[in-house]
């Protein structure tokens, strides 16, 4: 059982374009996403997630998984999207939700026990506590499996894939000079200044700066109750010291 024409299965029929086996050889069943149609017979095979197997060992039932990965196709999961204009129109964004992203899983993958009860407690799972359980297990595995830290993207991999949508007649050919271009890179833009040899000079002889602001300017600066020196120019000045080793001396 599985959709025929959804990008979705792309591993499953690739794996069966590999096999030999045409859909003449089988008889698709359109997916009814219920589990319950491979345990009543209603079907030989169903297409699902790996962490899926936890439903049927709590049943007490045996079932063969046949993994697209054991045959050399490997695609990956989720993926996280932006635009050019995201980036160029607000540096930084993208990155920051990036990393939240992969601080939140590394935060799961730390905290099962913890997650598993408010997913039972909090979102009516339809799943039984021991089976939640089980499917982190699986997910923990799964992520766990390869060398590959959480959040990075290779561009050969992608390659492989485009080029498994291509033999399904799913998408167009495309070439790895693409697929690079369509991996965001983000660049620090403090790493885009370049310093001319004389100023490079100027800085490693004055690395300490007094530096003073108006004092009632803000939003760009002033100093606070506390004397403390505050606003947008303020916050520039601390990335420039982290980045560059200069020291404002306010």
């Amino acid at each position: 059982m599985f959709d025929t024409h959804t990008e979705e299965q792309a591993p499953l029929r690739s794996l069966l374009l590999g096999a030999r086996l045409a859909l003449d050889d089988f008889t698709p069943v359109t997916h009814s996403h219920d589990l319950n149609d491979l345990i009543v017979d209603n079907v030989d095979v169903i297409s699902g997630y790996l962490s899926n197997a936890s439903f049927f060992e709590e049943k007490g039932i045996e079932v063969n998984v046949i993994n697209p990965r054991d045959y050399g196709i490997d695609f990956y999961g989720d993926i996280l999207f932006t635009s050019e204009n995201e980036l160029l129109n607000y540096p930084g964004r993208a990155e920051r939700f990036k990393q939240a992203t992969i601080k939140g899983w590394h935060y799961t993958l730390s905290h099962q026990e913890e997650l598993v009860q408010l997913i039972h407690d909090k979102y009516s799972a339809k799943l039984s506590l021991s089976a939640l359980k089980n499917e982190a297990k699986a997910i923990v595995e799964l992520i766990s499996a390869g060398d590959i830290s959480i959040g990075t993207i290779e561009a050969t991999r992608l390659f492989r894939v485009a080029e498994t949508y291509t033999q399904l007649e799913l998408a167009k050919k495309i070439s790895l000079e693409e697929i690079n271009d369509f991996i965001a890179q983000v660049v620090d833009p403090l790493s885009l200044i370049k310093l001319n040899e004389q100023e490079q000079s100027w800085l490693k002889e004055h690395s300490d700066l007094s530096f003073t602001g108006d004092p009632d300017w803000l939003p760009y600066e002033a100093f606070d109750e506390q004397g403390k020196y505050v606003g947008i120019v303020a916050e520039y000045l601390k990335l420039i010291e982290k980045h560059s080793g200069i020291k404002f001396n306010i």
